[in-house]
């Protein structure tokens, strides 16, 4: 039909019939699985009609969601599905409706960057595969030292100011495994999956020195600021983050008792401290 020829952007003045390689080929390549298996599933009798949310390439280069539903209405001599009937539904405002939703309540509005929430699931998720593999993970916690300062000192726009300039810095430096989330105020987390002891103090450090090399731009101007940072490895004795926050936590403190700008370790094995050069 003419609507269903707009559905996947074709031009029904050119052509009112499509066919499956050409409708597979215009599909995007992760969702073409997806179809392959909504079909499996509705023909082994495991789900009563053909559905599937399913992207495909529109004439301009962009890409449209459709929800697409099918029955068998005829088969062949030998049982098997010879013919179907079915609809396509353009459903890309309901997706970009459901990813708003999903973005408002994962991300914290003000940096932009994972919220508490989102980054304490990311933890879960860790802490199960490294029981699974038995592979290294470890947990920085970050703290702006003396951030109350800057907003008493500069108002609460610079300190939001600096709160932004931070997460970016963070973001720009971290793998594309790792995870970075603000968890309250001036307190932030990095989770840094295949990385071990001696791997997470190295990049804590050296994360350390690019903050206090790197002040923050304001309408105030530059404002420099330093961090604190506890360490904690996950542990195969772990059976929730519970006891990975609390000794990154313990670590944070050690580190903010002794001075500031520093790095703490909260295990067992390895250094217990960095001091920042004078």
């Amino acid at each position: 039909s003419r609507q269903g020829m707009s559905v996947l952007d074709l031009d029904a003045s050119e052509t009112t019939y499509i066919s499956i390689d050409q409708f597979i080929a215009r599909l995007h390549p992760d969702d073409r699985p997806v179809r392959e298996q909504a079909l499996e599933q509705y023909f082994s009798g495991k789900a009563p009609l053909y559905s599937c949310e399913l992207r495909v390439h529109c004439r301009d280069g962009s890409w449209r969601w459709i929800l697409a539903r099918g029955m068998v209405v005829g088969h062949a001599p030998d049982g098997k599905p010879q013919r179907m009937i079915g609809t396509h539904a353009d459903i890309s405002e309901q997706k970009k409706v459901e990813a708003e939703l999903i973005h408002l309540a994962t991300t914290d509005p003000l940096t932009e960057v994972p919220n508490r929430r989102h980054f304490l699931e990311a933890m879960e998720a860790e802490l199960l595969r490294t029981k699974r593999s038995g592979r290294p993970a470890a947990l920085l916690m970050v703290d702006i030292d003396h951030f109350k300062n800057i907003n008493d000192t500069y108002g609460h726009a610079v300190g939001d100011t600096v709160l932004r300039h931070f997460s970016r810095l963070a973001v720009k430096h971290l793998r594309r495994i790792d995870h970075f989330g603000r968890l309250g105020g001036e307190e932030f987390a990095l989770l840094l999956p295949e990385t071990n002891q001696a791997g997470a103090w190295q990049f804590a450090d050296r994360f350390r020195r690019i903050v206090a090399e790197t002040p923050a731009d304001s309408t105030k101007g530059t404002i420099s600021f330093t961090i604190s940072i506890g360490i904690a490895l996950f542990e195969s004795t772990d059976a929730a983050t519970d006891s990975i926050l609390a000794r990154s936590d313990a670590a944070l403190y050690r580190a903010k008792e002794g001075g500031r700008n520093r790095v703490a370790n909260g295990h067992k094995a390895g250094p217990l401290e960095t001091v920042p050069e004078n």
